[in-house]
Formats: C-alpha cells, structure tokens, sequence
C-alpha cells in the first residue's frame, strides 16, 4: 500500500526565468476551413456505468466576482466587504513607506493611491485631502481624509488611513467611487440658503450676534456635494437653531434653492409619544440674566440631598461670598477669576431654567446658588452630580479631558418646561448643553438618572469625535453609543432610564434594555420600549429620522452579547476606540462591525476579536462573514496518484505523490489535458489526431492494468472531459465555434445536447456574442456545471480587436430532472482589469467554491492565483515563468502545476494552508519531464450527498432551485403563522418584501423575482420570535 502521506523524494526550488510574452495568452490554431458535421458530432458507447441519485443543490450556482480580487492580489492590498456602492467599506493590507521621507499625511495619500484601484477611485491625490492626524498612545496614526470633488467636498463622505512605524496597514470609511460631477458653482450665495432656512423655520434671527450662555447658536453654512438618491447635488448644508434646544439639519439646493432634506438633529433621551414637541415660534433668543462679574474666591465642595433623597459631595465654586453650582476641581479647570462665575473656563456647569421652555421667547435660565453653600435643590444636586459622575467616567476609563476631549465646559440645564408651559418628560443634547425635564405621566425627573446623563453626555462625545449624522442607521448608532457608555457609567445592571420611567408606561421598569431590546413590550409597540434586536427586526420607516431610537436596540444587543462573553471593562475600551478611531459620519452598522473587530484586534487577542465577531453574527450585521456557504464534502477515501503528460505531450505516466514513477498506461500524443473520474477507473483525452481517447482502470485487479479504447470514429474533436461520476462527457471540436457537446452515458444510449456560450450581462435577457470558443474545461462536483475558459474578442471599427481570455460557468445537467439544463452561463469575474487574461481553471477536490487559475497581467506576468469564490478573497499562490494548469490534491493540501525547468517542463507543488488559497512554504519541483498533472484518489465516495449549506432548520424549503421569475417556498405551519416574508440582496437591501397567513403545514406560497438580475439573493422569513434564512440564485 502506498503512503498517503505527502512526501517528497527531490525537492528542488523553483526558479523563476524571465518573463515572457503571453499577451494572447494561450493560442489555439484553428483550421479556418475545416467544418465539422453535424453526423461527426457523435461519441461511442463506452462501459456502462452505474447512475447515481445526485443531488441538484443550489450552493453550487455561481455568481460573479468583483475585480477587486484580482487587483488586491497585485497590490498586496485586501478589500473587506463590499457596502451598498459595490466598493470595499475596508481595505487591509501593509503598505511600507520607511524609504518614504515624506510627511505622515503624504504617506497616507500614498496608501490611498495603492487602494485607489480597489476603491474606483480615478484621481485620490485630488480627491481626498487630509482633514486630521492623530498617533494614539498604542503609538498608531489615523489619517483622516475628507473627498472632494474640485474644492468641494462630498457630505459623508470620509476615509481614514491607519499606521504604525513600519507603514500604513488599514483604510476604512465611507465614501464614493469618482462621482462624475460637472457643475460645481452655486447660483445662490450662501446667505440666501440661510434666508430660506430661517424663512422655512419661521424665526428672525441675528445670525451675527446671537450667542447664549450655553454656546454658540450660530447658524453654518458650508457648500457641498450632496449624495441624495443615487445621484449627487450641489447644496448649502447649513445646521440653523430654531430655539436653544432644536438644531435642524439642512440641505438647500444651491442652483435652484429649493430644500432637498432637512432633519431635526437634537438628541433626545427617547423619541416615545407621551411628551410634547415644541412648535412655537421664536422672535429671538433671550439673553439671561446672569449675576454680574465679580472677583471669584475658590473652590468648595458640599453635601446635599438628591432626588433619591442621597447624600451626595458635590464641588462648587464660591464667588464673592455667593456659592455656585460649578465645579472648578477638575483637572480641565481654566483659573481666570475674571471671567466668574459668568464665563467659566473647563468646569461641569449647572443652571437653572425656572420651568421655562426653550421653544418661548420668554425662556429664562440663571445660576444655581446659595448664600451658605446648602443645597435644598434637590433636582440641581441630582444633575450636577451625575454629571461629574459623567466626567469621571470618561477621564478615568478612557482618558478623556470632557466631552469635547480639550477641557470644554460641561453644561446642564435643569427644570426645563415642555413649549406648552407643562413639566417635560425628556432630556435633551443639543450640541452644546444637556438640557433636563422635570418628567410628565410617563417619566420622573430625567435628572435622577445616572445613565440618562451618561447618554446625553456621550452624545457630545460621539459629536466630537466619529460625529455620526443623526438619521438612519449611523443616527441608531448615535444612539446605541449613548445607551452603551450610559450603561457603563450607571453599570449595575443593563437598563436605560430604570431610574427616571414609570411603570405604568413602561411594564418593564426600563426604558429600554440591552439585555433584552423587545424590553417585555409587544413586538413593534416602540412607545412601550419594544425595540428589535436582530437586524431582520429592524424598522424601515421614516419616523424618528429613520429609527434612530428604534434601531440602536440591535447594536445594543451586539453590545450586551460581547460584554458578556469577554467583560465589561474590556468591551468598553474597545467601543470606545472604535467610536474615536474607525467610525465615520456616515458609518452603517457593517462599519460598527468592522470597528469593533478592529479596536478589538488593537488592545487585545484572538478572544476578544472571536467574540465580537460572534456578536454582530447573532444580531444579524453580517459585515464580511456573510453566512456560512463553505460546506466541505469528505475527501476520498482511496489511495492518492498523479496523473501526468510527458513535457512533450507524449504519453501517459501515473505517479504516487512521492514524485516516484509507478508505469505508463498510453503511448498516444496528447493533445488535451486528461481528465478522470472521482474514483480514477475512467479517464478520457484527446489525441493529437483529434480522437477522444479512453482508458478504464479497474483499481480491485492485482496488477492494475489500464484499458484503452476510442469514443470518436471521426478526428474532429479539440478536448473532451469527464464528469466526477463517470456518467457525462463534455468536448470542443476543432471548429472555431463558440459551443460545448455533452454526452450523458447513463441510460439505453448516449445522448447529446449542444452548448452555446455566451457573454451574460446584467440586463435580464440581454448577451453578448463575443465569444470565439473554450478551451480549459472541469466539471464540478455535482456534474452539473462546467468551469471552462474561454477566448473573446471584442471588435471596433475604429482601434481593431481586442482578444482575452476569462472564465465562466455553464449549468449543463440538472441531477433532479435527470435531464440537460438551458445553459445558464456566469463569469467569474464581471469584468477585468485592462490587459488582463485569465484561463486554466480548476475546482479543489473537496470545497465547490475553491478554485485556482492561471493568470496574466497587463505586464505579461504569470501567476497562479487562487480564490474562495463565497468570499471574494483571491490570493497569489506562484509566481510562474509559464502557464501552470494547477490541479489540486486529494486533500486540497497541495496545488500542483507546471514550471518551465531548465530542459523541460517539470511539474512544481505548493504546500497549502487549511483555507486552501494560501501558501504554507515554498513551492518546490517534485516531478521533472512532465506537464499537466491531476492528482487523484482510487476510492470511492457518495457524490449524491453533495449538499452544501441548506438550513434544515429552517423551517421552510425553496421548491427549486436556481429560480426564474417565480420563487417558490413550501413553508411548515407548526413554525410559522403571520409571516414577513423578504428577499435580501448580498448587501442585505431588501428588494421584494411581502406578509402572509400561513393557514396549513407544508403551505405553498409563490414570489415574484421576475424584476431581480441573476445573483445570489436570501429569502427570510420571520413569525413572531422565529428568523430562518435561505440562500437562492436568481437564474
């Protein structure tokens, strides 16, 4: 018996020989006069194989890869997870600039430039310029860029660049490919923007002079490229205040003035209905009376009750015998006596607004005080002492000088009345204060809680840092962040505002939960707390900008699952680095994802980053793990060989995997690649006089003695494959034609169908014509498909022809019907970067989405590259001197391919890593003298089990699959009853959704797909607490 074990007899290294000329790639010569008959389209019977029931399955329908595979495998450059705009939301991969003099800021841009491809992006110097540069204390630099277009830039858009002293090794953002923008002046000038904002928010203000005690109201305006609806408009953004507390988000068109969006972007406690929004109109903003300067005398401290009736040690600041409810003692404190109590510099700042509402012109507000420093307001104790407890917990955990970062005052208003005049039951940021109501039927004072504090504190954090717009999936997670560090300064338990709702409201105790966002209210009641915590929950409507306070549940909850697993005091670090390091304005929550996997491979290990990942999995942000569609199937069983071709084509030659010769089976000139069955009794080729040659082993015989027989009587045939279960035989002829014969040998007689390949496009319907013929061919496991390269050629009346190669899949049979296909065809890639060919293909033995090929660049380089089709990742597995034709081994541990020696072709191995398209050493010759190897098995396996990656689970199955225009779903009443249906792109944008009653067990429901392109999609179905998820391809 032979030794299954990889070894090697004779190791040599490979050298690499200079590059040679393969702009054509491989050339096929083709007698332009020879035509074959339709009656020479035929093959001979040959031994009678046993059929098999295999399965058709749809895991093994393949779909097309992005480019950027194959332009990460040149730069070294990897991209992540392609976001809605079909570009990387992350790239990795080191770059190393230590030759580079230049400036950080210049080295970056230089990183930009590697990725620019990756990232279609036309011009990176011109259209990302560096906005900030910061080295934290892991000694990291982030860069961060802003896009532009001209001197304009993109609203949202931003990317930032990450490195260490050895180089730059991580961009991620949100941005654009190259926008094609022509008109770039405004036919407004930016006062008139304001002029409709301030008309459309019914104010007069003096935009020049208005400022109040708790900050800067002036209205701003800057000039932009505003991504709307899938296009792009020139507008002002100006952020304007209709009152102190309401700031409003607007984008007013600058050629004609009209208003395309506006938003209110304060951020409130909750967005639930039992408390008023203030409407009233605002003739000016009130100066307040505030004591006049006097010289100040120092800091005090003092005990006083709370509103849990607690008695807290507060700092204050007394001032010419008056006491202040200021607190001087912090390390960001200014000491300028001058400017207090009225103009207090790095201090936590607490005023009283005398239940006057911030929506009235009559809105009052004044300094806390006390003649004796005793404090019977119990409101103002609460709120000046949460928020040092606030500060605290940023300066101590994270290392934060205040909100801002740099010492910025710390300002709360308390007893503030809703616009009707009535107590309010809501807390407010509004980008410059933290604003307190007294509470209504639904909340007590909001100043009793810690966490509420701690939210409305973190949302000036997240202001000064990621500064995440306030709508849609980045507002939810402006949301989530305050709920998740306002969970960490009030860390007893996982509630948000247990301290401030009632329960008459609130049944749970908590406004809302991270524990538990569905917070023990009925699905989709958001006024009594119920938020989704999967992202299939999530709301898809307009309210609440978009659900900003309806959607955090779910990043909460990814939240509260890593806390779990790793601790709190580890996830808080990594949220808060992800928060100021890798989030954008425009982050979704796939960004928050890669954040946090980041900020956890910054500061910790393996385990830390395992248990992100496992988090944002279990709610349903994917990022780019997607789901599992990598089933393997069992290696063969049988005794390993290598079949090869002697380097002049001359013969066939079986070896062990040692390199050792062990006999010739054929003495034929070999025209094509053999090909053989999964259990090595059947091998088919085609000889130089253009018969389709086979040979039966029968492996059980002592000794083995190969039998070969003819299957073409006429010489017509190029190539000719065989499929894994011996039952189907595919061949090209030596016409130039674009069309591929196969032959089913599984019952009375042989029958035939013919082929035509074809270019798809993404138009339903629409092909190409531009294929000449294929040449490489395999099938995979299934027998269904075939994985062939093809040359095309693209024809101009103006520049002559263009001719490359690239690679396809062509569904021939269907197992199910047992009959042929309709040829559906799909490239593997959708398109090519220029002067590139690829060809050669060929499937891992045991994992259908593993392939490798042979490559050649725009500069005639050669390499065999290998990918992970599921995943995008394509990796370079060799860089050779000559078209390598890789095969992989049994166990998908090895890759062999042909290497031009010094004499002779010879046959090179490259040991591989469990992913299978990575090297794990140095590949090396193992056989020298011969070309074209295929490693095989003796054994047998069970092909008909080939299933890979159906959810038995689930609860409901596709009826057939791939699908046309109508899917098909049989569904099990005793799982589901009112079911949500929805179809899922790969992105996860919902494209078709839908609700029924399921009324019976196995129950049949139909959806149209007719307006989807052929792809991958999910269909999801979701009843009460039950989401299952399936996987189909759209035909």
């Amino acid at each position: 018996m032979m030794n299954s074990k990889y070894s090697i007899l004779a190791i040599l290294i490979l050298f690499l020989a200079p590059n040679l000329n393969y702009a054509q790639f491989k050339k096929i010569d083709f007698d332009q006069n020879k035509k074959v008959s339709a009656e020479q389209i035929r093959l001979l019977p040959k031994p009678i194989k046993e059929s098999t029931n295999q399965t058709t399955h749809p895991e093994v329908a393949f779909t097309s890869l992005d480019e950027s595979s194959l332009i990460a495998v040149k730069t070294g450059l990897k991209p992540g997870i392609l976001n809605e705009r079909n570009v990387p939301s992350y790239i990795e991969g080191k770059i190393n600039f230590n030759g580079n003099r230049s400036s950080i800021a210049n080295q970056a841009l230089d990183y930009v430039v590697a990725a620019a491809p990756l990232m279609k992006i036309k011009n990176p110097i011109d259209e990302f310029k560096v906005s900030h540069v910061e080295t934290d204390d892991l000694k990291i630099t982030h860069v961060r860029m802003q896009q532009y277009v001209g001197n304009l830039p993109i609203y949202g858009a931003e990317i930032i660049v990450h490195g260490d002293d050895e180089g730059f090794d991580f961009l991620n953002g949100s941005y654009f490919p190259s926008p094609e923008i022509t008109n770039t002046t405004a036919n407004l000038e930016d006062v008139q923007a304001l002029n409709t904002v301030k008309s459309d928010l019914q104010v007069t203000v003096n935009y020049e002079n208005d400022i109040t005690a708790v900050g800067n109201m002036t209205p701003t305006s800057q000039l932009v490229i505003y991504p709307f609806e899938g296009s792009f408009k020139l507008a002002y953004h100006i952020t304007s205040y209709k009152n102190i507390i309401d700031r409003w988000e607007y984008f007013v068109d600058a050629v004609d003035g009209t208003i395309i969006r506006k938003y209110l972007s304060v951020c409130k406690f909750h967005n639930h209905k039992h408390d008023h929004t203030a409407q009233c109109n605002v003739q000016n903003a009130v100066e307040s009376p505030l004591e006049s300067q006097l010289l100040g005398d120092g800091k005090a401290t003092a005990n006083a009750q709370d509103l849990f009736n607690t008695s807290r040690l507060i700092n204050t600041y007394e001032v010419s015998s008056k006491f202040y409810m200021i607190d001087g003692s912090r390390d960001m404190f200014v000491s300028a006596p001058a400017q207090l109590p009225n103009e207090p510099e790095g201090v936590i700042w607490t005023i009283d607004a005398f239940n006057t509402s911030p929506a009235k012109d009559n809105f009052n507000y004044d300094h806390v005080t006390s003649t004796n420093n005793l404090w019977s307001n119990k409101t103002a104790v609460s709120a000046h002492y949460n928020g040092g407890k606030a500060f605290e917990y940023f300066r101590n955990i994270h290392n934060r000088k205040s909100i801002n970062g740099a010492g910025g005052n710390i300002i709360s208003l308390i007893n503030v009345a809703d616009e009707d005049g009535s107590s309010m039951g809501n807390a407010f940021w509004n980008g410059q204060a933290m604003f307190y109501g007294n509470g209504d039927g639904a909340f007590q004072p909001l100043a009793r809680g810690l966490d509420v504090a701690g939210h409305e504190m973190t949302h000036g954090v997240v202001q000064s840092t990621a500064n995440l717009d306030y709508e849609g999936e980045s507002g939810a997670l402006n949301e989530s962040f305050a709920d998740v560090f306002g969970s960490m300064i009030d860390r007893d338990d996982w509630k948000i505002g247990e301290d401030v709702v009632k329960t008459s409201a609130f049944p749970s105790g908590a406004l809302r939960s991270l524990e538990d966002p569905h917070n023990g209210a009925s699905t989709n009641n958001f006024n009594a707390g119920w938020q989704p915590r999967h992202y299939d929950e999530r709301y898809k409507g307009t309210e609440d900008n978009g659900g900003v306070h309806i959607n955090s549940g779910i990043p909460n909850w990814a939240f509260f699952k890593f806390a779990s697993a790793i601790g709190k005091d580890k996830a808080e670090k990594v949220y808060y680095r992800a928060l100021t390091t890798y989030l954008t304005k425009s982050s979704k929550f796939v960004d928050c994802r890669v954040a946090v996997i980041k900020a956890a491979t910054d500061l910790y290990s393996t385990t830390e980053i395992n248990a992100a990942k496992k988090a944002f999995d279990e709610v349903g942000i994917l990022g780019d793990t997607g789901g599992n569609y990598e089933t393997d199937i069992n290696a063969n069983p049988g005794q390993e060989f290598i079949l090869t071709t002697g380097a002049n084509n001359v013969g066939l030659f079986i070896y062990n995997t040692a390199g050792a010769l062990l006999g010739q089976i054929s003495s034929k000139s070999v025209l094509s690649k053999p090909s053989i069955s999964d259990d090595g009794s059947e091998i088919v080729f085609v000889g130089k006089d253009n018969i389709v040659y086979y040979i039966t082993i029968d492996w059980t015989k002592n000794p083995v003695t190969p039998q070969e027989q003819t299957l073409s009587d006429d010489p017509v045939w190029r190539n000719a494959i065989i499929s894994k279960d011996g039952l189907k035989i595919a061949a090209t002829t030596t016409e130039l034609k674009n069309e591929v014969y196969v032959f089913y040998f599984g019952g009375s007689s042989v029958t035939s169908n013919i082929f035509e390949l074809y270019n798809p496009t993404y138009t339903q319907g629409v092909t190409t014509g531009d294929v000449l013929y294929a040449d490489a061919m395999e099938f995979d496991i299934t027998g269904e498909y075939i994985m062939y390269d093809a040359e095309n050629e693209i024809t101009s009346n103006t520049s002559g022809s263009i001719n490359y190669f690239d690679i396809s899949f062509i569904k021939v049979w269907n197992n199910g019907a047992k009959s042929f296909s309709l040829g559906e065809i799909e490239k593997l890639y959708s398109s090519l970067p220029k002067n590139v060919s690829i060809g050669n293909p060929t499937f891992s033995k045991n994992s259908p989405y593993i392939i490798a090929i042979d490559c050649i660049d725009e500069n005639d380089n050669v390499n065999i590259l290998a990918s992970n089709i599921e995943t995008g990742t394509t990796n370079l597995i060799y860089e050779n001197n000559t078209l390598g034709y890789p095969n992989y081994s049994s166990k998908d541990d090895n890759l062999m391919f042909d290497n031009e020696g010094s004499a002779s072709l010879d046959l090179g191995i490259a040991k591989l890593k469990s992913n299978k398209i990575e090297v794990a050493a140095t590949p090396t010759r193992l056989i020298s003298g011969r070309r074209w190897a295929v490693w095989f098995s003796n054994g047998k396996r069970n092909l008909s089990d080939v299933e890979i990656t159906e959810n038995l689970n689930a609860g409901f199955t596709i009826v057939e699959n791939p699908v046309s225009d109508i899917l098909r779903l049989q569904i099990k009443g005793d799982i589901y009853k009112n079911t949500d249906i929805k179809i899922s792109d790969i992105t996860g944008k919902t494209l078709v959704q839908n609700a029924i009653n399921i009324t019976q067990d196995n129950q049949t429901t139909e959806l149209s797909t007719a307006a989807l392109i052929p792809g991958i999609y999910f269909v999801t179905l979701q009843s009460g607490n039950v989401t299952n998820t399936l996987k189909f391809v759209k035909r």
